[in-house]
């Protein structure tokens, strides 16, 4: 066996083990072993191209067999491919710009040095130039194809990395549109116009979920929207094709889950074909903005309803209190105070964006203090139910005056009586609520002779307002007043 062989043979082996191992330095070690069996066949097969004698001596070269060397190269090559992403191997099996252009340039250097050398050993042999001279040839042939080889490769590697820079801005702008084609909330898709209808070349799950479908891409919009929705649509996409400009419009859609409302804006798309145009649509959900609008509409008229009645309210106390020359100080305090009660209902209301008001602080606010008292003269308990904003203002000016009266007159004029405010949910039928006023322990109690403004408001207009009966009775006891109203809603909550 050769010198050469058994050193190959030998580096072989060796690689083999390194490639069981991990880790840099096995790398390097495998690469060096692998790349000094190659350059040892190189040797090998260009001893044979150019009828080489073999070198005797220290540095002597044994010969090796073309179909041995052959065979250890392919060996070689094996073992390095065993790691194929490391070493320079790696740099001519990667995706990098660099990787390219090494597949690209390797061969021609490789193949350059040796055709020269052949052509000037021919050329030697058979006398078409001295053997003093193929040194000179030989080098000089190799630098100017080198050196053009080099250029050209310069060449490819400067259009290689411009279109390497342009697919990766195509990559990213694909990735930032496919991010804002499927941003949450966004309705997107790109149509494409034939005839008398179009069809969805592509479309975001949004849309497709809107229609209840997983993809519409491919579909009709006939096939796809209900027939008005189709037909308003494609008249605004005809409309966008002849001004080439962006139309933007607010329209309803009976999908799936029920009627949505959008804002959409339908766009051209420039550049295509005349009789296929493309246009891009964008919707964005705009139900709950409706929703509100609509809600605002009716708080807005339920305010001004609410108003207009609260007016013809302080009309009517002024009338009541300062009737004939009862402009006394004593008829405004009483004046404001019932001003103070209505306001404290309308304070509840705008808490609540006039849905309802809570009955529960509704009665904290008018009695005790807002009538002249304290809050330990009172014992209040009941459920946390929402009164409706009609009922809210009578049952506060109801309140004030009952607790008005018992400061004047009732259990709260002395020292030791007390009142009681109570009130629960009654009856089968839902939405009923039942409040009792109970005095007890002050001054013995008789009926009035005649009924004041305070028992008017009690027992009519409160009645009238509620559409329920209101009973104001007069037991030796203390004042007994039951109210049964509607109410909103009740929680567990106690008050």
């Amino acid at each position: 066996m050769a010198e050469p062989t058994a050193v190959s043979f030998l580096l072989i082996a060796v690689a083999q083990l390194l490639a069981a191992r991990h880790g840099r330095r096995s790398s390097l070690l495998l690469t060096a072993c692998t790349t000094i069996v190659l350059m040892l066949v190189t040797i090998a097969l260009a001893s044979h191209l150019f009828v080489v004698a073999p070198l005797t001596g220290i540095l002597g070269f044994t010969q090796v067999a073309v179909p041995t060397a052959l065979a250890l190269g392919a060996s070689a090559i094996g073992v390095l491919a065993l790691r194929p992403s490391e070493g320079w191997l790696g740099l001519l099996v990667g995706e990098s710009v660099a990787a390219t252009a090494a597949r690209w340039l390797v061969p021609g250097v490789v193949i350059v040095p040796t055709v020269v050398a052949w052509l000037a050993a021919r050329g030697s042999a058979a006398g078409v130039f001295p053997n003093d001279f193929r040194l000179a040839f030989t080098t000089a042939l190799t630098v100017i194809l080198l050196v053009t080889l080099a250029l050209w490769g310069s060449r490819q590697l400067d259009k290689l990395v411009s279109v390497r820079r342009v697919t990766e801005t195509l990559r990213e702008s694909e990735a930032t549109l496919r991010a804002f084609f499927e941003t949450e909330g966004l309705l997107a898709s790109i149509v494409e116009v034939r005839g008398g209808d179009a069809r969805y070349l592509s479309a975001n799950r949004a849309l497709s979920r809107l229609y209840g479908r997983e993809d519409v891409s491919g579909l009709a919009v006939r096939e796809v929207q209900p027939p008005d929705d189709a037909s308003a649509f494609l008249q605004r996409v005809k409309q966008a094709q002849a001004s080439g400009l962006p139309t933007s419009l607010e329209r309803s859609i009976e999908a799936s889950n029920g009627v949505r409302w959008f804002i959409e804006t339908i766009s051209p798309i420039a550049g295509s074909p005349v009789d296929a145009p493309r246009f891009t649509t964008a919707a964005l959900d705009i139900t709950e903005r409706k929703r509100a609008e609509a809600q605002q509409q009716l708080l807005l008229l339920e305010l001004n309803h609410r108003v207009k009645n609260t007016l013809a309210v302080v009309q009517s106390l002024a009338l009541q209190t300062f009737r004939g020359d009862q402009a006394t100080p004593a008829a405004r305090r009483a004046f404001d105070a019932r001003l103070a009660a209505v306001a404290a209902a309308h304070h509840q209301l705008v808490r609540q964006d006039w849905r309802a008001a809570s009955i529960g602080v509704l009665v904290g606010d008018v009695v005790g203090p807002g009538c002249g008292t304290t809050f330990d003269r009172f014992d209040i308990a009941g459920p946390d139910v929402m009164l409706p904003p009609r009922t809210s203002v009578s049952l506060a000016l109801a309140l004030h005056e009952l607790c008005t009266n018992a400061v004047k007159y009732g259990a709260l004029s002395n020292d030791s009586g007390r009142v009681a405010v109570s009130w629960s949910i009654v009856g089968e039928a839902p939405g009923r609520l039942r409040l009792i006023w109970q005095e007890s322990g002050g001054p013995p109690v008789s009926a009035p002779s005649a009924r004041g403004f305070g028992s008017r408001l009690i027992e009519r207009a409160l009645a009238a307002e509620l559409e329920a009966p209101v009973e104001l009775i007069f037991l030796p006891g203390g004042v007994r007043c039951v109210v049964e109203t509607i109410f909103a809603e009740a929680s567990a909550d106690a008050a």
